[in-house]
């Protein structure tokens, strides 16, 4: 038997055992020995999976991958109140992660749909959004725990109609209103990002900086400089500011 053989009957005898779990959980469902229907226990909700069962299978073409699952690159799903922080045409600041929905039935029918890994996006009411989140469809995890530590980190731009509020039934409207104004927001918000790390970057760390104020904190700008985080002096407040914006809580 050649490898590819052994890896295709290894694949197979998976596929089958996860078949007999699929037919004693929907088994489980059923409820009472009499076969009644409970619209409280479903497949999703029951305490324990219930023991295996023999499945045989007999005229089947079963197909198999070598993948690890399907990564959705955009994704709004187990997110708690909304994606869109919609006050400010930058908000750099706002994090996905802090309000990852780990209880969304989205979780659990993805998984059945082959999803195994998606990254949570801010929407595009503004040009500059909320930093992203990746996580790992873990059904039964805590929000933190979900969270993929390898992705690398990201924050959500939209161009287009969204961002300049072509859509939008509002009555106090906000710069700005075309495309152009859009390109020129996003290219200021980088210009005070550089301005700020440099700011940081030029703090003396010499003994006459104990009684020099340090600059104010600023999550948006931070978050967008890429600078280091301020140094251990300051206030308590700076530093947890600063903690909040280079560090997961």
């Amino acid at each position: 038997m050649t490898l590819n053989n052994v890896r295709s009957t290894t694949r197979r005898v998976a596929i089958l055992r996860a078949a007999a779990v699929l037919g004693s959980v929907a088994l489980a469902c059923l409820g009472s020995a009499h076969g009644q229907w409970q619209p409280d226990i479903e497949a999703w909700n029951i305490a324990t999976a219930p023991a295996q069962q023999s499945v045989i299978v007999r005229n089947a073409t079963l197909w198999t991958a070598d993948r690890a699952g399907i990564i959705d690159a955009h994704s709004h799903a187990a997110i708690i109140g909304g994606v869109n922080e919609a006050t400010d045409i930058s908000t750099a600041q706002v994090r996905i992660e802090d309000v990852i929905d780990s209880e969304s039935i989205n979780i659990y029918r993805q998984l059945a749909g082959g999803v195994t890994t998606i990254n949570l996006l801010h929407g595009s009411a503004n040009a500059i959004g909320g930093q992203m989140a990746v996580i790992k469809l873990r059904w039964g995890s805590s929000p933190q725990d979900l969270l993929f530590e390898a992705a690398p980190p990201g924050i959500k731009f939209a161009l287009g109609e969204n961002p300049k509020q072509s859509n939008w039934d509002n009555d106090q409207p906000r710069y700005p209103q075309t495309r152009p104004g859009v390109a020129q927001i996003i290219t200021e918000k980088f210009q005070q990002a550089a301005d700020y790390r440099r700011e940081l970057e030029s703090r003396s760390s010499a003994r006459r900086a104990r009684n020099v104020v340090e600059p104010r904190p600023d999550l948006e700008m931070h978050t967008g400089s890429a600078a280091r985080p301020l140094s251990t002096g300051g206030t308590s407040s700076t530093k947890r500011a600063m903690q909040l914006a280079t560090t997961r809580p």
